[in-house]
C-alpha cells in the first residue's frame, strides 16, 4: 500500500475518504513509469496444420488451422505459399485457390514450421488408347492420374452428341462388352477426386475429358511360310588413310540387317551385327598396320522368334592396311602472343610424330620438330611472331626391324595466329551514380587493351576505346545512366613495329555492373530542435533514444512505432531520471524523462516528408523546443507516436545530438524529394490547430489544448 500511495503522490493527486481511507485519482502523464513488468517469451515447441492436404477448385477458399504447443507459446503464427500462381494464404490461414497446379503452404511459429500440400484442379488422364480386340470389343487403357480416386468412362456416336456415362471404376483399363466396336464412335475418360462421400456429390473434383475415336478393325494378316533372304553381293574392301578397312555390299530386299565376318585362319569369325537393312558398308578399325584381311557378309531376316540367314560369298573380299594411318589433326590454338599449340589424335602403333610448318599456302612444308611417344598428341611452337598466321601438319612413324616407316600427312593442315591471351575479368563496380570501374588481369606481351560494352546479353559487343600500356588493368566508364546494368569485356592488343594492331580474344560472357548512388545519401526530410546540454541526465536520455532509433529502415507501407522501437525505458538501457510533466502544472523525475523531444523532432520530420501520421498525442503542458501544437507526447503503454512510410522508397531514420542540437533526418537511396509541404498552426481560445497542406489541399489535421 505504501508503494501505491507513493506512486499516486508522484502522479499529483490523492483523495481521502472519511476515516483516512484513500480514494485514488488517476492523472495522465507524458512519460512512462519507472518500471514495467516484462512479458516472459515462451517459444513454440511443435506446430501442426489441419488438414495436411487440400484439393480445391480455382476461386475456392478453405480454412487451415495451425496448432502450436505449448498452448501458452508466445511465437506468432505466420503463413506463406511457395506458388502464388496456384494459391495464396492470408494471415489467418485462409487459402484462396488461383490456378491449376500444386503448392506448399507453410505455417511458421518461431523456428519451427509445418506444411500443407494444396492441389488446385485435377489432371486429365493421358495416353488414352483404344484397341479393337478379337471379339470386336473396344478395349480402353490410359495412364494413371496422380492423386485421383477413380475414373468415369463415357461414349458417344458423334461429336455433335452429348457424352453418355457408361462406367465408373478405379483401374486404368476397361473393355466395353455391351456393344460391338463401331468405327467413328468416341470414348472419353475423366478422373475424379472425392471431397465428400459421393462420387457425384457437388464437392467432387472432376478433370477435363480425354477422348479418342474407335479405330477401324483390321483382321490379322494370313501367315505365310518364312523365306530366307538372298545372299549379299560383295563390293570391295578398301584400305583407308586412317589405317582402317571399309567393306561394301549391295542391299538385300526383305533383309532385317546384316552380319559382317572376318576370316581368322580357316574359319569365318563374326565381326559385327548391323540391324539397319539400308546400311551397305562397314569400317573395321580393329586392324594392324601392314596386314591383309578378308571379309564376307550374310543378310538376315526375322520370322516371329526365328532368324533366317542368307548364304554368303565364301571367297570374300580382301585389303591390306597401310603401315600407319595419317594422324587426324585436332586444332591449332594460341595460348599467348608468342606461342601456338598444334594438337592431333593418337595413332595406334605409332612411336612418335613429326611436326611440319609453313607460313602460306604457296610455301613448302618445313620440318619443325619430332616428338617421341605414341601417346603424345600436342606440340607448342615458341618460335612464332605475334599476328603472324602459321599452318601445321603431322606425320606418324614407327620402326620395324630397325627401319623407320612414316605415314603420309594431311596436305592442307590447320592454321592459327599467335595472339595475346584473353584478359581475366575481375570486377565491374559502381564508381558513382553515373560511372563504373572495370578491372582485369594484365596479359604478357600486350601493348594495351581494348574495352567493349553492351546493355543486354542479346546485343553485340561495341568497342568503347583502347588503352595503351601493358600494365593498364582498370578503366572507369563515365556518363552512364543510374540504375542501368552494363556488360563489359576486354581484349589485349599488340602494336607491331609497322603500327599494325593485333587484337586477342575476349571473354564472350563478359562481366556486368550497375552505377548506383551511395546508399541512403539523399536527405528526404530533416528537422532539428535545441536542448540544454547542461542538463546531464536529460541529455543522456536524448542520446540513448536517438542511438536506439538511429538506423531504423522503413519499407514502403511499413509503420514506425516510437514505443515499440525504444521499448521500456529502464536503467539497464542507460536511461537516467529526468523531468517529466505531471498534469497541467506539475513535474516529476522519472527514467527516460525528456525523450518526448526526440518523438516531437521525429514528428516534425515526418510532417515535412508528407508521411502519413498514424498516432500523435499532445503534451499536458507547452514545450519550448518546437512550435506550439507541433509537439508529440509519448508514454509507454498508453501514448505512442506512429507514422507510415507512404512513399515508394525505403526510408532510413538518422538521429543524433550534438552541441545542444537534436537532429532527425529521413534518408532515401534514390535522389528524390517529397512534395512541398505547408504547415500552419491557428489558435482559438486555448486550442491550437495544426494543418498540413500539399498543393493547397489539407491532408493532415491535429489539435492541442493547453
Amino acid at each position: 500500500m505504501k508503494r501505491k500511495i507513493l506512486s499516486i503522490l508522484l502522479a499529483g493527486a490523492l483523495l481521502l475518504q472519511a476515516g483516512g481511507t484513500p480514494l485514488f485519482s488517476a492523472r495522465a502523464v507524458d512519460d512512462e513509469p519507472a518500471a514495467q513488468e516484462e512479458e516472459i517469451a515462451v517459444p513454440a515447441q511443435s506446430i501442426s496444420i489441419y488438414p495436411g492436404e487440400l484439393w480445391m477448385r480455382a476461386g475456392e477458399q478453405s480454412q487451415l488451422t495451425a496448432s502450436v504447443l505449448p498452448e501458452d507459446a508466445t511465437d506468432a503464427v505466420s503463413w506463406s505459399s511457395d506458388n502464388a500462381a496456384v494459391c495464396s494464404v492470408s494471415a489467418d490461414g485462409t487459402v484462396t485457390a488461383a490456378g491449376d497446379g500444386s503448392a506448399t503452404v507453410t505455417a511458421q511459429a518461431g523456428d519451427i514450421s509445418a506444411v500443407c500440400t494444396v492441389h488446385v484442379g485435377l489432371s486429365a488422364p493421358q495416353q488414352l488408347s483404344i484397341v479393337v480386340d478379337d471379339r470386336q470389343y473396344a478395349a480402353l487403357s490410359w495412364d494413371a492420374v496422380t492423386g485421383c480416386d477413380g475414373y468415369r468412362i463415357s461414349r458417344r456416336a458423334a461429336e455433335t452428341d452429348d457424352w453418355q456415362d457408361v462406367e465408373t471404376l478405379t483401374g486404368t483399363s476397361w473393355t466395353d462388352t455391351t456393344m460391338t466396336a463401331q468405327s467413328g464412335w468416341q470414348y472419353a475418360v475423366r478422373a475424379y477426386k472425392l471431397r465428400d462421400s459421393q462420387t457425384d456429390d457437388a464437392e467432387t473434383l472432376w478433370s477435363a475429358y480425354t477422348s479418342a475415336q474407335v479405330p477401324v478393325f483390321e483382321p490379322a494378316p494370313e501367315v505365310t511360310a518364312p523365306v530366307k533372304p538372298a545372299a549379299p553381293v560383295l563390293g570391295s574392301a578398301e584400305a583407308l588413310d586412317s589405317g582402317s578397312i571399309r567393306i561394301t555390299w549391295n542391299a538385300v530386299s526383305g533383309a532385317s540387317g546384316y552380319r559382317v565376318y572376318r576370316q581368322g585362319g580357316e574359319r569365318w569369325q563374326l565381326l559385327r551385327i548391323i540391324k539397319n537393312p539400308s546400311t551397305t558398308s562397314y569400317t573395321d578399325a580393329a586392324v594392324e598396320p601392314g596386314t591383309s584381311y578378308t571379309y564376307t557378309v550374310r543378310a538376315f531376316s526375322r520370322s516371329g522368334r526365328q532368324i533366317l540367314l542368307s548364304d554368303f560369298d565364301e571367297t570374300g573380299v580382301s585389303a591390306t592396311t597401310a603401315t600407319l594411318p595419317i594422324p587426324n589433326l585436332n586444332r591449332v590454338t594460341s595460348s599467348a602472343y608468342d606461342r601456338l599449340t598444334v594438337s592431333w589424335y593418337e595413332v595406334r602403333k605409332a612411336e612418335g610424330y613429326v611436326i611440319y610448318r609453313r607460313t602460306g599456302e604457296e610455301t613448302a612444308w618445313t620440318q619443325l620438330a619430332t616428338v617421341t611417344g605414341g601417346a603424345v598428341t600436342s606440340y607448342t611452337d615458341t618460335s612464332v611472331t605475334c599476328g603472324q598466321t602459321y599452318s601445321y601438319t603431322v606425320a606418324a612413324y614407327n620402326t620395324v626391324n630397325g627401319t623407320a616407316y612414316y605415314s603420309a600427312y594431311n596436305q592442307t593442315g590447320l592454321s592459327g595466329t599467335a595472339l595475346p591471351a584473353a584478359p581475366v575479368l575481375k570486377s565491374a563496380v559502381s564508381a558513382s551514380a553515373t560511372s563504373i570501374t572495370l578491372s582485369w588481369g594484365t596479359v604478357d606481351g600486350a601493348s594495351g587493351y581494348r574495352m567493349y560494352r553492351r546493355t543486354s546479353t542479346s546485343e553485340a559487343w561495341v568497342c568503347i576505346g583502347d588503352l595503351t600500356g601493358a600494365t593498364r588493368s582498370s578503366y572507369t566508364n563515365t556518363g552512364l545512366t543510374t540504375g542501368q546494368r552494363y556488360y563489359y569485356t576486354v581484349a589485349a592488343i599488340c602494336i607491331l613495329s609497322d603500327g599494325t594492331i593485333v587484337k586477342g580474344p575476349h571473354d564472350p560472357n563478359g562481366i556486368s555492373g550497375t552505377p548506383t548512388a551511395a546508399p541512403y545519401s539523399n536527405v528526404y526530410a530533416t528537422y532539428s530542435t535545441s536542448y540544454n546540454a547542461s542538463q546531464a541526465n536529460r541529455t543522456t536520455n536524448l542520446n540513448v533514444a536517438c542511438k536506439t532509433m538511429n538506423g531504423t529502415v522503413l519499407k514502403p507501407g511499413q509503420t514506425f512505432s516510437f514505443n515499440k522501437t525504444l521499448g521500456v525505458r529502464s536503467a539497464d538501457k542507460g536511461y537516467k531520471p529526468a523531468t517529466i510533466f505531471t498534469g497541467s502544472t506539475g513535474t516529476a523525475q522519472e527514467l527516460g524523462g525528456g525523450i518526448c523531444q526526440v518523438a516531437s523532432t521525429l514528428f516534425n520530420a515526418a510532417l515535412l516528408a508528407n508521411n502519413t501520421i498514424v498516432e500523435r498525442h499532445q503534451h499536458s503542458q507547452k514545450v519550448s523546443y518546437c512550435p506550439v501544437g507541433r509537439d508529440a507526447g509519448i508514454y509507454y503503454g498508453s501514448k505512442d507516436f506512429q507514422f507510415k512510410n507512404n512513399t515508394n522508397y525505403n526510408i532510413k531514420i538518422k538521429s543524433w545530438i550534438s552541441g545542444g542540437t537534436l537532429t532527425v533526418q529521413l534518408l532515401t537511396t534514390e535522389q528524390v524529394k517529397p512534395p512541398a509541404v505547408t504547415l500552419t498552426v491557428t489558435k482559438s481560445g486555448s486550442t491550437y490547430t495544426l494543418k498540413r497542406s500539399v498543393d493547397g489541399k489539407v491532408n493532415y489535421t491535429t489539435k492541442s489544448t493547453y
